[in-house]
């Protein structure tokens, strides 16, 4: 866990400095590192392949974190595929693009686009 710094103000804004004894109302805890999305994205490492998928292949997703579900809608949006595997049979998909929408047990949703051939 990372370090963190405390700094006591007094309501009048001064910083306290000595060997007082105190009374604290309020805590504030204030991070300065920042987690972005692709650090989250990064920790998880998930994999579609291959990609493109042929039209005998089933698609496959490789993730360090459990995968709960995992939807795939084509272009304009329509849901073609609903399932909580980590093999796909896209053999009744049409040729084309297609977005993956997979939620992961933690409630951590990526979106990942293959091709179909």
């Amino acid at each position: 866990m990372d370090s963190f710094r405390l700094r006591l103000e007094a309501a009048n804004g001064s910083n306290y400095i000595g060997d007082e004894i105190i009374q604290i109302d309020n805590i504030e805890l204030v991070a300065d590192a920042v987690l972005n999305v692709n650090d989250l994205e990064d920790q998880v490492n998930l994999k579609l392949y291959p990609n493109p998928v042929d039209s005998r292949e089933y698609l496959k997703i490789k993730s360090t974190g459990k995968i709960s579900t995992l939807e795939i809608f084509d272009m304009l949006g329509r849901k073609e595929i609903f399932s909580s595997e980590n093999v796909i049979d896209t053999s009744k998909l049409a040729s084309g693009v297609y977005i993956t929408k997979i939620t992961l047990e933690n409630n951590m949703i990526l979106n990942r686009k293959f091709l179909k051939r």
